[in-house]
């Protein structure tokens, strides 16, 4: 884990027990380890939390002209339509959840979060949601602390010319921007 480590290419010397002296070239150049580094054009958002609750979990509704919504039921596609996918579902605590757009269709996505399982609320479980870019961070929201029992968690609408934090703890019905028809994509 790089989280807060400046983004590049950095050698480091470690020494083994035996007193041998190796050099080891890491690169950071995205603070998720196995995850494809970002192209120009492409944004990755990043939710983290504490023990509990214990599943948050990351959606993104693409916009209604082409109404596709991301989540771990529909995890989407990097490739293809939605070109954007949930690469990361954490159900055991901390995260992370990572969404990945790798294309826009016009208009405004929404990104929000749900709290699906576990004990305690939206407002008490520390998450965070950090977006990158090809430059590395680009805003991080921390959710609020009030909105009590309320389950979602309104962090952004985004466009291809960037994110607007909303950052808002709502009730259920207000957080999707359409019905989910299952539909969206050829």
């Amino acid at each position: 884990d790089n989280s807060g480590q400046p983004i590049g290419n950095f050698q480091t010397t470690v020494t083994v027990e035996v007193g041998q002296v190796t050099s080891i070239l890491a690169n950071l150049s995205d603070p998720i380890a196995g995850l494809q580094p970002l192209l120009p054009g492409q944004l990755r958002f990043v939710l983290t939390w504490g023990s509990e609750p214990r599943d948050l979990d990351s959606h993104l509704w693409l916009p209604p002209s082409m109404p596709y919504h991301v989540y771990f039921s529909r995890k989407g596609s990097l490739t293809a339509c939605p070109n954007a996918s949930l690469d990361i579902d954490d159900t055991s605590s901390f995260g992370p959840e990572v969404i990945t757009i790798t294309g826009f269709s016009p208009g405004t996505y929404r990104y929000a979060v749900n709290l699906f399982a576990g004990t305690g609320t939206l407002a008490g479980s520390g998450a965070q949601v950090q977006v990158f870019d090809v430059n590395g961070l680009v805003d991080t929201q921390i959710a609020p602390t009030t909105g009590g029992s309320d389950v979602w968690w309104y962090v952004y609408d985004v466009t291809s010319s960037g994110v607007t934090p909303v950052n808002m703890i709502l009730p259920a019905a207000s957080v999707a921007p359409y019905a989910d028809t299952g539909i969206g994509c050829p």
